[in-house]
């Protein structure tokens, strides 16, 4: 009993010594959705026209420029300018970029636009000839 005690207590000793002080859980989901934006823009490829949503709340419009090992370059629709956008920095990345607001000058997501299509679809061919009384 003894024996298996001081082999636990080498093991706990050994992981405490492994995790480096100051090193959180948070580090390791920022290092996880990092790699899981690096997953996404090499998927994707370049020349792909995507929408960024970066960690301080602003959004990045444009198309994947070139793809390095900890960032990628972006070549900003909106601006005309090239960024270089760090995997970190990265909140969300979704494909696509849609058509921009006339009044906010923020572009709208593309997925609206195929359930808007669909809505329309469905009213003229569910909807309507319901509504028509039959003679």
């Amino acid at each position: 009993m003894k024996r298996h005690f001081i082999i636990a207590l080498a093991l706990i000793c050994a992981f405490v010594v492994s995790v480096p002080a100051g090193q959180s859980k948070t580090t390791s989901k920022e290092d996880k959705r990092a790699e899981e934006v690096k997953r996404k823009i090499r998927s994707l490829g370049i020349a792909s026209r995507v929408t960024v949503k970066l960690n301080n709340g602003n959004e990045r419009y444009g198309s994947i420029e070139r793809i390095e090992e900890d960032s990628f370059q972006l070549a900003e629709v909106d601006l005309k300018q090239v960024y270089t956008v760090s995997y970190r920095d990265v909140r969300k990345i979704r494909e696509g970029y849609g058509n921009p607001n006339q009044f906010t000058g923020k572009r709208w997501n593309p997925i609206w636009t195929k359930i808007s299509v669909a809505a329309l679809v469905v009213m003229f061919v569910i909807v309507i000839p319901l509504s028509i009384p039959r003679t």
